[in-house]
């Protein structure tokens, strides 16, 4: 499944082994009821997580449609981000890395985002 930020569908996903993925906390709670106590289970996000996504080679197209929200995230933008789990976060764009090769193309590509949590 392919990768979504902000509404872009990644044309290339990201290389075998270059996605760190999600760390998820599995988070509980105990609520007293009027007959019994019930303990709800549920997933966070681990508070400021890194995630790092990673191309040998990407094409420049991509690679300046992540540049362009990148450069607009100067006052902390947060965007709505799937890695293709069926989850969607709030990400905020932190890095990115790649240098210019050939024409119309950048390698080795770094892409580092914030999870700040779950979408909706």
């Amino acid at each position: 499944m392919a990768h979504v930020l902000d509404g872009y569908v990644y044309p290339l996903d990201p290389r075998p082994g270059g996605f760190t993925g999600v760390r998820l906390a599995p988070r509980r709670a105990d609520v007293a009821t009027f007959g019994d106590n019930v303990s709800l289970y549920w997933d966070a996000v681990w508070p400021d997580t890194l995630v790092r996504e990673e191309w040998t080679q990407l094409e420049a197209a991509q690679y300046l449609a992540f540049h362009a929200k990148w450069l607009a995230n100067g006052g902390g933008t947060l965007y709505d981000w799937s890695p293709g789990d069926g989850q969607t976060y709030r990400v905020e764009i932190v890095a990115l890395d790649g240098r210019a090769h050939k024409a119309e193309t950048y390698v080795n590509v770094s892409l580092v985002l914030k999870v700040h949590g779950v979408a909706g």
